[in-house]
This record gives C-alpha cells, structure tokens and sequence, in this order.
C-alpha cells in the first residue's frame, strides 16, 4: 500500500496555500485551474499527510523531551563524569572564580544534553519533502528536501494554541536540501505525465523535458518529486496548473 501524500499550492498572490489530498477518502478540491493567470511565482510541495497533533499529543511530546534532557543531565553531572573533566582540567571548588567555573560548565552540559536530545527528536519524526518552484520567463527549480523537527518548534506550536496567536502557531522546521536544480525557462520544453514501472507496478510519475536544443537526442527528462512519488491525481493538479507558466508567451 503506497503512502499518502498531501499537495501545497502556493502562488504570489495568495496568503494560504491550496491543500490536495492524494487519498479521495479526505476533502478532495477542484484541480481544474484551466482560467488561472500566471502570477510572479508557483510553488508545488508534496510532503507526507499527516493527521493534525492534539494538544494534548503536544504536551505529552514536550514533556518526554524535558524529562530526557534532565535524566542527560542529571547522568552527566551526577555521574563524576563532569569532575573528571573538571579534575583533569585543574579546577577546584574552594574559590569563587572556581565556583562560577563549574556553574558554565553545568550550564554547557545542559545545553549540550538539549542539542543532544533535540537532534534524536528531530531524526526520529524527520520527513522528506519536495517541490516544484515554476518563475515565468526566469526558469524552474527542482528540490527535495528533510524536515527536522525541533523542541523550540513544539514550543511556539503549544503557546501559539493557548494563546490564539496564529504567528506563533507557525513552527519554523529545520530543512536540509538533498538535491536543487534549477533549468532556465528557454532551455525546458514541456512537463508531462509518464507511465513507468518500478517494482514489478506500474506507476506514474511527473517529467520535465529539459534540452539545450530541439533535437531529441539533446532532449533528457528529469523525474519530478522522485522520491515521494505521487499519485496520478497529486500529478495532474501539477500539470493542470503549470500550463498557463510553461505555454505561456
């Protein structure tokens, strides 16, 4: 059973994205965009659908984070392996400057504890991510990317909910980009829908037609979300409202 996708149209003028859920069981939109005008951009992502956290979901996330951080901490510092690093570095407990000393260096460990933890959390519900950025006579840019979440995230998620504020209910996710390319507009030909096979099933995928010169043997396709790979009805809205970017004057 393939996974299920979820499909964020952005544009220049619009505030909200528009949101296509590859599964038809879920509030399908109208992808039929045939009379849309070209505005200063378009962006397409496809990122894995995932039900919306509760807030009690939240706090309980948030908690198993600040409970690992002080069992790190606590084992670290409780452990003598702070002494150890204290003894061998010379440092005694009986001036004030000695004092503050250890307090910095607990307060590095603490820190250190929460990078340590923050990172496991963000590896463990990282997702892949990819889009299609199209810019009218400028060109379009290919990138996949991973999301990492963050404690911060969690964070400004549970006070923008208490407090009814949207701008903090806005998680600002780290990404690291796995691939980017970027082809001018004269140098790409069309963007199309192919039929294909990968293991033993036939599968769709979105192609761009990219070439330095008309001929086909100077003509290559670059597969576009090649990881995630959509469905066909997730393609076709793509399609449908690329058209007016790519046939454009």
């Amino acid at each position: 059973m393939r996974k299920d996708y979820v499909l964020e149209v952005k544009s220049s003028d619009t505030k909200c994205p528009d949101v296509i859920y590859q599964d038809d069981r879920k509030q399908p939109k109208d992808t039929d965009a045939s009379d849309t005008k070209p505005q200063k951009y378009i962006k397409f992502t496809v990122r894995p659908a995932r039900q919306r956290d509760g807030t009690l979901t939240l706090v309980v996330q948030l908690v198993v984070l600040a409970t690992a951080v002080c069992a790190m901490y606590v084992a670290v510092c409780n452990g003598q392996i702070l002494e150890r690093i204290l003894r061998q570095a010379q440092l005694g407990t009986t001036s004030v400057d000695d004092v503050w000393t250890a307090r910095t260096a607990r307060a590095f460990v603490f820190l250190a504890c929460y990078h340590i933890v923050n990172w496991g959390y963000g590896s463990l519900l990282a997702q892949t991510e990819e889009s299609l950025i199209l810019i009218p006579n400028l060109g379009v840019q290919s990138e996949s990317y991973r999301v990492r979440k963050s404690g911060l995230a969690l964070v400004r998620l549970l006070l923008g909910r208490v407090l009814g504020k949207s701008e903090l209910s806005r998680p600002v996710h780290t990404a690291k980009t796995l691939n980017r390319q970027f082809f001018p507009m004269e140098e790409v030909h069309d963007l199309a829908i192919v039929e294909g096979f990968m293991n033993f099933q036939v599968i769709f995928y979105l192609a761009l037609v990219v070439g330095e010169g008309p001929q086909d043997d100077q003509l290559q396709m670059v597969v576009i979300f090649p990881n995630l790979l959509p469905r066909k009805k997730l393609l076709q809205a793509v399609w449908r409202r690329s058209r007016a970017y790519l046939d454009g004057p």
